[in-house]
């Protein structure tokens, strides 16, 4: 029964997880081939999008079991540490890619929106681990903002840098 926030949060970070890893798996053989723009092709991008399938699942049954919020949240915000970090690379280094994040089904171009719903999860994530414990949550989501206002400047500075370019 979920009777609190973090129980909510819990819910909402498990079921996104469940179905991301759902709609890669069902369109496995696009997801496989958008991991090129990470440089991982042929047997490699198959293990790595078989394992982050795996793990997607993993930390959602994590989050769905009787796990402490402590457990469940910081395995959440290590996969949306790790989410936005991939989306900031691709922002930051200008690429015009897919986001694949639920499958081919989403075909949405990495942008801010992507981003964000990365960095929500991170966020998420710290608020679950941290929730029984409002001083340290508040130092967690201060890293966590200060983290993601560095990678929302490279982003913002490559998309200047750009437009400069652009206009000369």
């Amino acid at each position: 029964m979920v009777d609190d926030a973090a129980g909510w949060v819990r819910y909402a970070l498990a079921v996104t997880l469940l179905v991301a890893a759902g709609a890669k798996a069902k369109d496995l053989g696009p997801f496989i081939g958008s991991l090129r723009t990470y440089g991982l092709g042929g047997r490699s991008a198959t293990v790595a999008a078989s394992m982050i399938i795996v793990v997607e699942v993993a930390a959602s049954a994590v989050s769905f079991a009787a796990t402490s919020d402590v457990v469940a949240g910081t395995v959440c915000a290590v996969l949306g540490l790790l989410f936005t970090a991939a989306q900031t690379y691709l922002l930051a280094t200008g690429r015009r890619v897919s986001c694949l994040c639920f499958g081919a089904q989403s075909a949405d171009h990495v942008s801010g929106h992507t981003w964000a719903r990365a960095a929500a999860v991170l966020l998420g994530g710290l608020f679950v681990a941290f929730a029984g414990s409002p001083a340290r949550a508040t130092d967690a989501l201060t890293v966590a903002g200060g983290v993601l206002l560095f990678a929302a400047m490279a982003i913002a500075d490559r998309s200047l840098r750009t437009r400069r370019n652009q206009l000369v």
